[in-house]
């Protein structure tokens, strides 16, 4: 009988044992579950605010994109000598001023920052939003900057000081043709213009991308 007893509790103290083992595991896979779901809503909470990123960056460079545009038909039209095409005395502001530039990817950099990269298990998204912040947008912020120096150095002020400036950046249209023909400003005029057309075709590139990422991003969004 003692045996009897004392099989019967070893058979009950290791089924309380495995029932035991069986929590643990079961409270493992609860707490994985639940660490898989909360990482999962944390990528798509970064998702979502790089959307609105990629939105506002694209307004941006759109806007770039204008401001390119504009700069190459007039300085064209300066580089071909056709004036009755555009307002002469509109050259100081046109040559006057620099593209801008802003901070990019602030979601981005919290996501390397904190170690959430990784979250992103599509490799293709993670290479395009990589090529994007480190290449396109750090490409753009380079031309915007070197561009901004030259203006400042090089053109502003010898603008300022070589032609008759009036309100509104504007310039006597008649002395400025006469300038030009006398060969002046043609080749400040030509080398704006290369500028303008390699940086029009940089911001188009930038701008395929930002919508090929925004497109990847709700195609994870909606997984």
């Amino acid at each position: 009988m003692e045996k009897n007893k004392t099989g019967k509790y070893l058979k009950y103290a290791i089924g309380e044992i495995v029932l035991v083992v069986i929590g643990i595991l079961i409270a493992l896979q609860i707490n994985n579950w639940n660490e898989k779901k909360i990482a999962n809503q944390q990528l798509d909470d970064f998702l979502i605010l790089m959307l609105d990123e990629l939105s506002q960056d694209r307004a941006f460079f759109e806007k770039s994109l204008l401001r390119a545009d504009k700069g190459i038909y007039f300085l064209n039209a300066i580089s071909k000598k056709n004036y009755d095409q555009i307002a002469v005395e509109d050259f100081p502001g046109i040559v006057g001023r620099s593209f801008t530039n802003k901070k990019f990817g602030a979601t981005y950099n919290n996501l390397k920052s904190e170690g959430k990269f990784n979250l992103i298990k599509d490799i293709v998204l993670k290479k395009r939003i990589n090529n994007y912040y480190e290449n396109n947008v750090s490409v753009y912020s380079d031309w915007a900057t070197w561009n901004q120096k030259f203006v400042a150095e090089n053109i502003e002020g010898h603008v300022m000081y070589n032609l008759p400036i009036k309100e509104g950046f504007k310039t006597d249209a008649k002395y400025l043709i006469n300038e030009i023909e006398n060969g002046n400003y043609l080749s400040m005029a030509n080398f704006l213009l290369t500028f303008m057309k390699d940086f029009n075709k940089m911001t188009m590139e930038t701008i395929e991308l930002n919508n090929e990422l925004v497109k990847l991003i709700e195609t994870e969004l909606k997984k």
